[in-house]
């Protein structure tokens, strides 16, 4: 069964809701650039996204973890997300996904 990628207002749904219960900074002008930025992306891409983004504000602690709370770890920051999306790439390319629609339009599902 082929799904197809998520689309823009998709791919803000799916940060907003991973980032529902976690501390963040990010404004909902920010939301929508990170949208955009996650043009190509997965599901499971977003996910993999936004943990390593989660991971920035541990990070950025250092030697300094085991001296602190969890409570006290500052919000996820946009910038976690600029630095993530250095590492954390979409797992399927441009190439792989027109593959995927030719072989959809001719062996896919009836209407």
């Amino acid at each position: 069964i082929y799904i197809p990628l998520p689309d823009l207002a998709t791919r803000l749904a799916l940060v907003s809701r991973l980032l529902d219960k976690q501390k963040h900074d990010l404004d909902k002008r920010q939301l929508k650039e990170l949208a955009a930025l996650t043009d190509g992306y997965s599901g499971s891409d977003l996910t993999g996204l936004c943990k390593d983004a989660a991971l920035g504000a541990v990070r950025a602690l250092g030697g300094d973890i085991v001296n602190v709370a969890a409570d006290q770890v500052r919000p996820i920051s946009f910038a976690d997300f600029r630095n993530s999306l250095r590492q954390v790439r979409a797992s399927v390319s441009r190439d792989q996904l027109k593959h995927y629609d030719e072989w959809n339009a001719q062996f896919g599902s009836l209407p």
